[in-house]
């Protein structure tokens, strides 16, 4: 008994196609990370709504409201070019979150125990000067059953001081780059 409740994880994750990808954001390496069931589909084209708890954490009221504008944006522009219309109410089609943060807000233990993804790819305390380590994490899921269908995670260095006009540009990008990688339609 012991042995099948240890081999059930090991299955799990061999049931699912886990992808990694390394984009280039603006001179800077961001890991792109997608977990998805190997039957996983999006369905038809029609609607979707922001799942509660989505958030950007910061301490900056001001700024962690901006960026959730630009996430809630590049989600609606992304997902509207596949099909699908952002609605508010429980009858949409996908419901997706989203969790984005500096690691101060967003620690790599966090993201593993949540989300099953590993962001500790810098040591803690290492000095990265205007850079700080930040994650985004999307998940998708059928808003009928509830059914997880997708989930991706990005990590990398974000420039703290990055004019606001180029940090719009440089998240627009990233959400497009992860959104690539949705699975197909059924």
């Amino acid at each position: 008994m012991r042995a099948a409740l240890a081999l059930a994880p090991l299955a799990l994750l061999a049931a699912c196609v886990i992808e990694r990808a390394e984009e280039p954001v603006d001179r800077v390496t961001t890991a792109i990370v997608v977990v998805q069931g190997p039957d996983a589909r999006l369905p038809p084209p029609g609607t979707f709504s922001f799942a509660r708890g989505s958030e950007v954490r910061s301490p900056r009221a001001d700024e962690a409201k901006g960026v959730d504008r630009i996430l809630r944006d590049a989600l609606t522009t992304g997902l509207g070019s596949i099909g699908f219309q952002s609605t508010v109410g429980a009858d949409a089609t996908l419901l997706v979150g989203y969790l984005c943060g500096f690691e101060r807000d967003l620690g790599a233990r966090e993201i593993r125990e949540r989300f099953g993804f590993s962001a500790d790819w810098t040591p803690p305390g290492e000095e990265l000067g205007r850079f700080e380590k930040a994650a985004l994490v999307l998940f998708v899921a059928d808003g009928r059953s509830g059914r997880l269908l997708w989930r991706a995670s990005a990590t990398g260095l974000a420039d703290v001081d990055l004019p606001a006009e180029e940090r719009r540009d440089r998240l627009t990008r990233l959400v497009a780059s992860m959104l690539e990688r949705l699975p197909a339609r059924r």
